[in-house]
């Protein structure tokens, strides 16, 4: 997969990072507040460690969020604002267009760019396909996402839902 590819996802799943973090917290408090109870040590140690695989995976999602702006800010100041409009402050892309003061289908031609750039230094810093494939082997809503940004027929806000509706269901399974 490309460079491109992750990039759009990485994009795409940033404003959710905040919220699939929180439900992790949640789920930690939701183990530890029921594994003091009466069942015994070896249920305490099953809650133990899937507190620990949640925190890992929080740890992961931590990463992936610190890796995104160190990637957006070695991105020319265009490509920063779109990113900041678009995909953080999520506003839609004909308010992007006139807060940027261009037209629609510049938008729609800054929006591919931007996943371009962001491909680009992403690979510069040595986070090609293989080394990200290998950092978020385990988070399978991430390749759920990335499946759905590759498919040339699935709108980008269909993807996000998609993915979400994955998360829960998976992070439901952990705990």
């Amino acid at each position: 997969m490309e460079e491109k590819i992750w990039a759009k996802t990485m994009l795409s799943m940033y404003k959710y990072i905040d919220v699939i973090s929180d439900t992790i917290d949640s789920l930690v408090r939701r183990e530890t507040v029921g594994s003091n109870n009466i069942y015994g040590i070896s249920n305490t140690l099953d809650a133990l460690n899937r507190v620990i695989k949640l925190n890992s995976r929080k740890a992961t999602l931590i990463n992936l969020k610190v890796l995104i702006c160190e990637v957006k800010g070695k991105l020319a100041d265009k490509y920063q604002r779109f990113i900041d409009y678009f995909y953080i402050e999520g506003f839609k892309p004909m308010e992007v267009a006139n807060l940027m003061n261009v037209s629609i289908r510049t938008f729609y031609r800054l929006k591919d760019r931007t996943s371009l750039a962001f491909g680009r230094v992403l690979k510069c810093l040595g986070y090609d396909d293989k080394k990200l494939s290998s950092i978020f082997r385990d988070e399978l809503w991430l390749k759920n996402a990335l499946e759905y940004n590759n498919d040339p027929s699935m709108d980008a806000d269909l993807a996000s839902y998609k993915t979400l509706k994955f998360v829960s269901r998976e992070l439901k399974g952990v705990a």
